[in-house]
């Protein structure tokens, strides 16, 4: 399967959200939305062997994208209420523990 060179500079597709796939005749376009730009930029294409379903592993790593932000937002939320239950000292020692536990876990999986 042929794929075009990145239209996106490398490294900035993290701030790109949500990512979607453009199925046409011949190939498949990955797009991601700049919502400082207020448009949508393609990322990839896919296609040129018609044998392979493009459409369907465009779809594939569109999905898998959108849900890792999904789950990455989703975790920065979680960690903020943690972190704001520890700082305001309102829960018991036991709680206390358990939430140091789940932010340490949460900030290694951002990478913090």
């Amino acid at each position: 399967m042929a794929r075009t060179k990145t239209a996106v500079a490398s490294g900035t597709t993290k701030h790109l959200f949500p990512w979607r796939s453009v199925t046409r005749s011949a190939d498949s376009v990955i797009e991601a939305y700049n919502g400082k730009k207020k448009q949508w930029e393609p990322i990839a294409t896919l296609g040129g062997d018609t044998k392979q379903p493009h459409n369907a592993y465009s779809e594939m790593i569109v999905q898998a994208i959108n849900d890792q932000a999904t789950h990455e937002q989703l975790i920065t939320t979680m960690l903020s209420a943690l972190e704001l239950c520890l700082e305001n000292n309102h829960l018991t020692w036991e709680a206390e523990q358990e939430a140091s536990v789940v932010c340490r876990q949460a900030r290694r999986l951002m990478g913090r």
